[in-house]
């Protein structure tokens, strides 16, 4: 069982800009690593100072990482006079969003295309869009379709981003969510990233990455009706050419594909939740 120990005297020193700061010195025992003693000390200052563990009016601002001398852990903490936030605590967590375009090509309209036409000309439905009735491919258009972007920082005990959690993640990078997940539905959530940094001597940031893209359902393409789609699956029509009787060709979508591009995964395994 460890045991903390405060070594005799504390320095207390005023900054240039009138900010007061203390240290004390601690000694660790009982304890494996240096990580463990800083745990140690930390939930020491939560039961002898107090949750938070702040001396007056001075607030708890770093724990050095411990130094081992033969079987003991020396660590120094400091508190001092704060303009700005104290850091987040292990466990919070801050969200942000980023709603955009990204240029997209189609060439199948929803609902169909409406045509005008001069007098004493026969009707003409094209399916495909820039389709001109005269044999060649149709062109399709350049369009943007909106992407959601989201992200979220959380803070971790650098403990806890084990190996086995580490290889957690890689498995859902480039999935989709194959159950609700953050408000979504299955199929919507495409995981793209992580990335993150360690604060402090078992106190680390990390951040998580996502791109959505709405489910579909019950949509048509020309005339086939009752499309269902996920978010992130890939859609594409199949057309056949239909003669007519002194009018251009149409090519009339007679079938609608619909493929996974993207493998699902489980996204409770990063423990941020749901």
């Amino acid at each position: 069982m460890s045991a903390v120990i405060e070594m005799v005297g504390s320095t207390a020193k005023l900054s240039a800009d009138n900010n007061a700061e203390i240290s004390r010195d601690y000694a660790i025992t009982g304890t494996t690593s240096a990580e463990n003693a800083v745990i140690a000390l930390r939930d020491y200052l939560l039961v002898s100072i107090g949750n938070p563990p702040n001396i007056g009016a001075l607030v708890l601002d770093n724990i050095t990482d411990a130094e081992q001398i033969q079987n003991i852990y020396y660590a120094t903490a400091s508190w001092k006079t704060f303009a700005r936030k104290e850091k987040p605590a292990e466990g919070d967590s801050q969200f942000s969003f980023e709603l955009g375009l990204e240029s997209v090509k189609v060439d199948a309209a929803i609902g169909g295309i409406k045509t005008f036409k001069a007098p004493n000309l026969s009707d003409w439905k094209p399916e495909k869009i820039n389709d001109r009735g005269d044999g060649s491919e149709a062109e399709g258009v350049e369009i943007f379709e909106p992407v959601y972007e989201e992200s979220e920082t959380h803070w971790f005990k650098t403990s806890d981003l084990t190996l086995a959690y580490r290889d957690t993640i890689s498995n859902i990078v480039g999935h989709t969510n194959n159950a609700p997940f953050k408000g979504y539905q299955a199929g919507e959530v495409l995981f793209k990233g992580v990335s993150g940094s360690r604060r402090g001597a078992n106190d680390s940031e990390i951040t998580f990455r996502w791109s959505v893209r709405r489910n579909q359902n019950d949509f048509q393409l020309g005339d086939v009706k009752g499309i269902t789609k996920k978010g992130w699956e890939y859609l594409w029509p199949r057309y056949q050419v239909v003669r007519q009787f002194e009018a251009p060709s149409i090519n009339k979508i007679t079938h609608v594909a619909i493929a996974t591009v993207f493998p699902e995964a489980d996204f409770s395994g990063l423990n941020i939740g749901t």
